[in-house]
Order: C-alpha cells, then structure tokens, then sequence
C-alpha cells in the first residue's frame, strides 16, 4: 500500500469513527445528549472523510505523506478520546438530572 493510500484509508477511519459516535449518541444512546455535540462530532467526521479524499498525496515529499499519516492517526485518538469523554459526561447529566426529578418528587 502507498503512502498516499494509506492517508486516505486512515481519513476514511477517521471520518468514520467521528461520524459513529454522533451516530450513536443521536440513535442508539438512550439517554439524550445536546444536539451541538452530535452535530459537531458528526461535521468533524465529514470534514475528515472530504478531507482526506480531495487531497491527493501521492507524488509529495515523504515528510508531508508521513505527517498527513501522523496527522490522521491522532484524529483517530482524538476522536475516541471525544466518545470516551462525552458518553461520560451524558452520563454524569443524566445522573445530575434523575437526582433533581427524585429531589423534586420530594
């Protein structure tokens, strides 16, 4: 696999992974979550996918082929590391939330 191919690939991953998890907190999450979070998580997985397609590597320097790589990695990282953090804070809203509705029945 070229180098050019790889960016690619990896933007792909990366796209996807953002778009998942605004998938998962719109559709499958039963608890809500703010609808800008969804909407962000998902344009920046557009954003990444388009990206990732319309630049054309092949032919660069290798230097610039290695950072697109490095580059498109740690949007992977950063991506999971979104979920991670989101899903624990929707689940610390929700939790806030159930303790409010139980002290107003109160």
């Amino acid at each position: 696999m070229t180098e050019g191919a790889l960016v690619n690939v990896l933007g792909m991953v990366a796209g996807t992974v953002w778009m998942s998890a605004a998938l998962y907190f719109q559709l499958i999450r039963p608890e809500r979550v703010h609808p800008g979070f969804v909407s962000a998580l998902f344009l920046i997985g557009v954003a990444l996918m388009l990206g990732s397609s319309a630049v054309t590597i092949t032919g660069r320097p290798s230097f610039v082929e290695t950072l697109a790589i490095a580059g498109n990695g740690l949007f992977i990282l950063i991506g999971l590391g979104a979920w991670y953090t989101l899903e624990r804070y929707a689940d610390l809203q929700a939790l806030k939330d159930h303790t409010n509705e139980t002290r107003d029945t109160h």
